[in-house]
């Protein structure tokens, strides 16, 4: 079950005085996802024989949102 919490302090925030995102947040640079392969978080479930999902989510500094994401998926055989 997937449960979401929201900050009643992000809710409904004015915009203002907020600078304008950065090329960086506007397209990622898939960083998530190589931080996920170069760690090797997902060598624990590569015996189980099953598809792994490996899923970098790209989170803007000022928005705080996410701007992009990257799905790989593993086959193991």
């Amino acid at each position: 079950m997937l449960t979401r919490t929201v900050c009643p302090h992000t809710v409904n925030r004015p915009s203002v005085g907020m600078t304008p995102p950065t090329s960086l947040e506007i397209e990622p640079e898939g960083r998530a996802l190589q931080q996920i392969k170069d760690k090797a978080y997902a060598r624990p479930y590569l015996a189980l024989g099953q598809p792994i999902h490996q899923i970098g989510v790209a989170f803007s500094k000022v928005s705080r949102t996410v701007v992009g994401f990257e799905v790989e998926t593993l086959q193991i055989k």
